[in-house]
């Protein structure tokens, strides 16, 4: 399966991008990618990642949310996890990471 990242919707100072298919460690520069084309022109706004399409995510995807959280902070930008399905809380909750990334 592949991997997706599209902007779902733009609200003020928001920018909603959805996540779809495996976030996986050999996809991660295609999700670094995709993030920075997207984010590139829309200045300053704070960032949500809607995870409901993401069926799937290893220690590399995992590492790629931490480096876009990383960069949203140094950038000024708040980054939230929206929607996230059962198997991804379950790993993000496993590593302690719903204490450090904002889920909504």
């Amino acid at each position: 399966m592949t991997f997706n990242v599209e902007m779902q919707s733009r609200d003020g100072g928001t920018i909603r991008l959805a996540l779809s298919g495996r976030l996986e460690a050999m996809g991660t520069q295609s999700f670094h990618s995709a993030c920075r084309r997207l984010l590139s022109d829309v200045g300053r706004s704070d960032v949500v990642l809607d995870l409901r399409g993401l069926s799937y995510i290893d220690s590399g995807g995992i590492g790629a949310l931490m480096v876009m959280h990383d960069q949203a902070q140094t950038e000024g930008r708040s980054l939230a996890l929206a929607n996230c399905s059962g198997d991804v809380i379950k790993v993000l909750k496993l590593l302690n990471l719903h204490r450090v990334l904002n889920l909504v």
